[in-house]
């Protein structure tokens, strides 16, 4: 508009503090816009009044002009607080550190990590304030689940919160990584916080994990073929905010030709991929989801809220698998995809009351290869998120279960043939614990005695025991009671393994 302005003869309308044309086609036209002099006047008039704002309308037309957006950031950017970070991802660096990286608007100053917790819903304690990124955590422990989330902050304020994410310290290789791709806000209950219930799930298993928003993902910031189990979290997302962009399809296509294992869950998936979907969309859910979309909500219609897992399947004797009808602390799962398996996969769980096969269940689960590579890969895909089951001891048993499918199948395993150097308590779940606690080990030798000791943060030993592990790598539980047959109380313990002069000594925490 400027350039026609300027042929035709740039007039100025000083009642309105507004630059216009005109020019004559067959009879008078008149063009009328704003340039850089006139925002800046009417920014100054915004500021001059201490007025809370400007509001623009069809923003999205004017990508990338400087008049308007470096304007803008000129104006109010160094007069307001920081916008939200976006990116977000968690990754283990060892011994206990771990890396958050995210991107961040200009004039942040600061960044306060918060964490929560699964039992807790919406109570956040500050882990601490840095004043660079990326943040680097160190002494955390290992073993532990830290459910984690970021606010830019400068002296007239903080940012919203980012989505919570979480990660579990190890000095391992970490092999799981969580993505969040449920965005979607409207017509749902999205808290941006269901990491909780997934990531809970995977620790209670002994299972370290990295996290990442999808964005991190689709931007490369982290790179899923780093991993050879994702679990990607799809809660309600649907044809709002796409379940999967063609670039988010195109690593998913990527990485389970890898010979990779991929876990989805989520009510709209099929709906929005094959149902609203474009040839490229219903082909990726065919022939990389091994879906097969029959039913918008489980047998046509409202009201099922439960399931149960099929017979033969990686669920067989899971009898009751009940999701949230929106009274259970997460949304309401009102529409669930019902699905069939295709291209060889086999169904794993049902709706209950429903006839899978004529309007389709709500699990599939497939191992073999994808597409045209011959490496062998795995897929558990949920129609109801993940996050909606209860309780959490039915979340744990799923989960217990598609793990020792990725194990056992896959075999993608540590190494048990490895001499270990020194003993070791590689992992300990869950941490903190209500019940009981169980650590996985390694030792010096096998069928040689390993002593182990529980101690108070006093040093007062409370229990004490000696076993002979089967093998060099083991696991041991501890169910909370003391030596003295009491029920240890609350508070944080020592746990000790020893054998042969070599000692391995870590914290566990009790919630009573």
């Amino acid at each position: 508009i400027e350039g026609l302005a300027q042929s035709y003869g740039k007039l100025w309308h000083s009642s309105s503090q507004t630059p216009w044309y005109n020019y004559n086609n067959n009879g008078w036209n008149q063009g009328w816009y704003d340039d850089s002099l006139s925002l800046s006047l009417k920014y100054d008039f915004a500021l001059f009044n201490n007025l809370k704002g400007v509001g623009i309308w069809a923003l999205g037309y004017d990508d990338g002009r400087p008049e308007l957006w470096d304007l803008l950031y000129n104006k109010f950017g160094e007069s307001a607080p920081p916008i939200k970070p976006s990116n977000l991802f968690m990754k283990n660096i060892g011994q206990g550190s771990i890396k958050i990286d995210f991107e961040s608007s200009d004039n942040s100053s600061e960044f306060i990590v918060l964490r929560g917790f699964l039992e807790v819903v919406g109570g956040l304690d500050t882990i601490g304030v840095y004043s660079e990124k990326p943040i680097i955590i160190d002494n955390l422990n290992e073993g532990e689940s830290y459910f984690l989330s970021v606010v830019a902050k400068n002296s007239l304020g903080n940012s919203e919160p980012t989505e919570m994410l979480g990660i579990v310290p190890s000095n391992n290789d970490v092999n799981v990584l969580i993505v969040n791709g449920f965005d979607r806000v409207s017509g749902t209950n999205n808290t941006f916080d269901f990491i909780r219930q997934h990531g809970s799930a995977f620790n209670n298993h002994g299972q370290a994990f990295d996290a990442a928003s999808n964005e991190a993902v689709v931007s490369q910031q982290i790179d899923i073929l780093d991993y050879q189990f994702v679990d990607w979290m799809l809660g309600e997302e649907g044809t709002s905010t796409s379940v999967f962009s063609y670039s988010e399809q195109n690593l998913i296509t990527t990485y389970l030709e890898s010979g990779r294992f991929l876990f989805i869950s989520g009510s709209e998936i099929g709906y929005d991929l094959e149902d609203q979907g474009s040839t490229t969309d219903r082909d990726f859910y065919q022939n990389y989801l091994k879906a097969d979309y029959i039913s918008d909500a489980a047998g046509g219609h409202e009201g099922v809220y439960s399931g149960y897992g099929n017979g033969g399947s990686i669920f067989e004797g899971i009898n009751t698998i009940n999701y949230d009808d929106g009274s259970h602390g997460t949304y309401n799962v009102d529409w669930p995809d019902g699905i069939k398996p295709l291209g060889g996969a086999s169904f794993c769980a049902a709706f209950s009351g429903i006839d899978q096969n004529s309007s389709g269940g709500m699990g599939i689960q497939y191992i073999g290869p994808f597409g045209l590579s011959n490496l062998t890969g795995g897929l558990v895909y949920l129609s109801v998120g993940f996050e909606t089951i209860y309780p959490e001891e039915k979340r744990n048993e799923i989960m217990s279960k598609i793990i020792t499918s990725y194990e056992s199948q896959l075999k993608i395993e540590d190494s048990n043939s490895i001499q270990p150097k020194t003993v070791n308590i590689k992992n300990i779940y869950p941490n903190p614990s209500n019940s009981s606690i169980t650590i996985s080990f390694s030792v010096l030798a096998s069928n040689t005695t390993v002593d182990l000791s529980i101690k108070n943060i006093l040093g007062q030993e409370v229990y004490k025991t000696s076993i002979k592990p089967a093998s060099i790598n083991g696991k041991w539980t501890w169910n909370g009671i003391q030596q003295n047959g009491f029920i240890a109380p609350s508070g944080n313990y020592f746990i000790s393994i020893s054998q042969s002069n070599e000692i391995s000594t870590r914290k566990i925490t009790l919630l009573k």
